[in-house]
């Protein structure tokens, strides 16, 4: 997907790059809410060292956070949306570097097999893919951030409480 918005591609997408940096945010915080509700509570709870792992996605997520939410604030196609995008880039596979050679590794050696498919079916429900994104993007000064947004519609659609 950050291959598509890069080389401009909307990928059949309606409005462009605003389409399909919505789809991006709302799998990213898809992601973010099914690592946080499943993955790093496992991580604290199953390996040795969790809090220290759990504790750095938590922040690497409220990075990414950060990145898209400045993102949502540009105009799709602006010199400053195209470096946020690159920034979110480099985030996102800081982060999936990070998961794929620490978090995943250590959580697979401390889980039985059981256990791993139990969180592997609650993580894929909450962040496999949706073709309808939440139809909230541009906020007024009034408004919770953009990521709040999603996030809190995201929950809601999967009724999960917080």
């Amino acid at each position: 997907m950050l291959h598509h918005l890069r080389c401009g591609n909307e990928d059949g997408l309606q409005g462009g790059e605003s389409g399909l940096t919505r789809v991006l945010v709302a799998a990213l915080v898809r992601h973010a809410i099914a690592e946080e509700e499943y993955v790093y509570p496992a991580v604290r709870r199953q390996v040795s060292g969790g809090e220290r792992i759990a504790d750095r996605g938590l922040a690497q997520h409220a990075q990414l956070e950060e990145t898209m939410q400045q993102l949502a604030d540009f105009r799709a196609a602006t010199a400053g949306y195209w470096r946020l995008l690159a920034a979110l880039t480099a985030e996102v596979r800081r982060h999936v570097r990070y998961d794929e050679t620490e978090l995943f590794p250590k959580l697979r050696a401390s889980c039985t097999r059981s256990d791993l498919g139990w969180l592997g079916e609650r993580v894929a429900g909450l962040s496999g893919p949706r073709q309808d994104p939440p139809r909230i993007w541009r906020t007024t000064s009034g408004d919770p951030p953009l990521i709040e947004q999603v996030r809190a519609a995201l929950v809601a659609r999967r009724g999960i409480s917080r």
